[in-house]
C-alpha cells in the first residue's frame, strides 16, 4: 500500500464537523465553549487538509488571535 489511511479518532467517530461547531457556538460558559473548540481541534487534528482549515477559518474565525 502506498498512501497512509486517514486516522480516525474519537471525535470523529461520535460528531461531525458541523455538530461541533454549533455545539460551541450555543455554549453558554466559557468552559463550555473551550471544550467544545477542544474537540474541533480534536477533530481537525485527524481530519483536514490544510486547504480544510484554512477553509473553515476564514469562514468560522476562531476568537483566539495569535500574535
Amino acid at each position: 500500500m502506498n498512501g497512509r489511511e486517514p486516522k480516525k479518532n474519537y471525535v470523529m467517530a461520535q460528531y461531525e464537523l458541523e455538530e461541533l461547531q454549533e455545539n460551541r457556538e450555543s455554549a453558554k460558559t466559557k468552559v463550555e465553549r473551550m471544550k467544545w473548540q477542544h474537540l474541533i481541534d480534536e477533530w481537525f487534528s485527524s481530519n483536514e487538509t490544510l486547504e480544510d482549515r484554512n477553509k473553515n477559518e476564514c469562514e468560522n474565525p476562531s476568537p483566539i488571535h495569535h500574535i
